[in-house]
């Protein structure tokens, strides 16, 4: 009986110890998203657009960039402006839409939610996602991954090209809060 009170309590220490380690963590990590974790986006943020040109898959082009994102009801909606190196504004809209707490539309696209960490201290955000899709034209898994770090945000896009052994960064946004 002296031996089994003893396990008791050591297994009652070990899960209360690990619930109380993390109660006390500061990073939340989840496999589900919510809108709400996307509220930081709202705003309007000026930056930069860096591809990779499709044209020859090598030479990397920077353009001027600004967006603005709102969020309406169960989604965020986004503008963005850029400018092409001739002078010529594009620009854009999109939307992105959580179904399910594990699936993303981004750039009209459903995309699986892969990771999602946040932590309020340090004011830090990550979201990967991934879909099957293409790229110029070939087959390929495309990553998506959504950084913020104070009032600075990226947005990466990952290729990897199948029967490839290495993604690649077909572009990045860069960003900075203006307002």
């Amino acid at each position: 009986m002296k031996d089994f009170s003893a396990v008791y309590v050591l297994l009652l220490l070990f899960v209360f110890g690990c619930n109380a380690k993390r109660t006390t963590m500061d990073v939340a990590t989840s496999d589900q998203l919510s809108v709400e974790d996307l509220a930081f986006l709202t705003g309007t943020w000026e930056g930069a657009l860096e591809y990779l040109n499709y044209g020859d898959d090598k030479t990397r082009v920077t353009l001027p960039t600004r967006a603005v994102y709102s969020q309406e009801e169960d989604h965020i909606v986004y503008r963005f402006v850029y400018t092409e190196p001739g002078g010529e504004e594009v620009d854009g809209e999109g939307a992105i839409r959580i179904a399910g707490g594990d699936r993303v539309m981004f750039n009209g696209a459903s995309h699986k939610l892969m990771s999602h960490k946040m932590d309020a201290d340090k004011n830090t955000f990550e979201v990967k996602i991934t879909r099957r899709g293409q790229d110029n034209d070939r087959d390929a898994q495309i990553d998506h991954v959504i950084q913020r770090q104070g009032d600075s945000l990226s947005i990466t896009r990952y290729i990897l090209l199948d029967g490839a052994s290495a993604p690649f960064v077909r572009h990045t946004y860069t960003f900075n809060r203006a307002e």
